[in-house]
């Protein structure tokens, strides 16, 4: 076991130079996973080929020792140090009990109903709260939640809730929304002690009032855009600009930001070059599927 653990040092070190070379730190962390990799390996999102395949190696090595790599981008100004003390931190008000009979149960609910749990549209991958801590982390980093004072946010379509759950880890006040088609993120979000809000975000539908506004909204991995109950088509020109005026004229408070995560199409594109250059239009700042309104004035 000790000239397993030198030769993933000799590794994680040439990796850390690989790293290096497309914009990342790597952080190896103290924290382990609570269970065995029994749901197959899922990874984040990633912005390229080269970084999606160093990325699922790295996960893949470090997953054989049941331990979970972190990647902090360089523009991000946490020191690896900050992001151990913070993993450890955070996963001390992490009930693992419950959550792993959530995973087992979830698991077994799949496998009944002749389910795929690793199916990339399902929702298991989502209940790898050793993997998605870390995700949502780096996400708090890069919008400097970890050093700015308290303020509100809302996160729409907050899936599990471990981005609210972080942000409420560095003194946040976080109200949250989503739907309620999966029981398992019902359960989650309970189990973390999330404040959820149940709605659907329909095309060209004012959002409800939550009786605060909000210096910051956020919402990751965004699926309310495609083809649903609600909406026949993807969402055009109409359907972002209406959405993004809501959020600025009844949610936001005046100098506030929004940050979207947008999910690829099933041709693997984020949007067309016209919606590209929509919303560059309005004072976004796109990298990937990420559109950050720092400023919110042309909207």
């Amino acid at each position: 076991y000790t000239l397993l653990n030198l030769i993933m040092k000799i590794i994680a070190k040439f990796i850390h130079c690989i790293i290096n070379l497309i914009g990342y730190r790597l952080v190896i962390t103290k924290h382990k996973c609570s269970y065995s990799l029994d749901g197959g390996i899922q990874f984040k999102e990633h912005y390229g080929l080269i970084r999606s395949i160093i990325e699922k190696t790295v996960r893949y090595i470090f997953g054989l020792l049941r331990i979970r790599p972190l990647f902090i981008r360089k523009t991000s100004d946490v020191c690896w140090i900050k992001a151990i003390e913070d993993i450890d931190a955070i996963s001390k008000r992490i009930d693992y009990k419950k959550i792993t009979d959530l995973r087992k149960a979830t698991l077994s609910t799949h496998l009944n109903e002749g389910k795929n749990p690793n199916d990339v549209l399902g929702s298991w991958k989502f209940l790898d709260i050793d993997l998605w801590i870390p995700v949502n982390l780096e996400r708090a980093y890069l919008l400097g939640l970890h050093t700015s004072p308290s303020i509100n946010i809302l996160d729409i379509s907050c899936g599990a809730g471990y981005f609210a759950f972080i942000c409420k880890h560095f003194g946040h006040n976080v109200h949250t929304t989503d739907i309620d088609l999966w029981e398992e993120f019902n359960k989650m979000t309970q189990i973390l002690n999330i404040e959820r809000s149940v709605l659907w975000v329909r095309p060209e539908t004012k959002l409800p009032s939550f009786g605060k506004s909000f210096d910051l909204i956020t919402s990751f991995m965004i699926a309310y855009n495609f083809p649903n109950k609600y909406n026949k088509n993807k969402w055009g020109h109409k359907q972002w600009h209406f959405f993004l005026k809501d959020l600025k004229n009844n949610q936001l408070k005046k100098d506030g930001k929004i940050y979207l995560l947008l999910n690829p199409d099933m041709d693997k594109t984020y949007y067309t070059q016209n919606l590209y250059n929509f919303f560059l239009s309005l004072g976004a700042k796109i990298n990937g599927p990420e559109i950050y309104f720092k400023n919110v004035n042309k909207i």
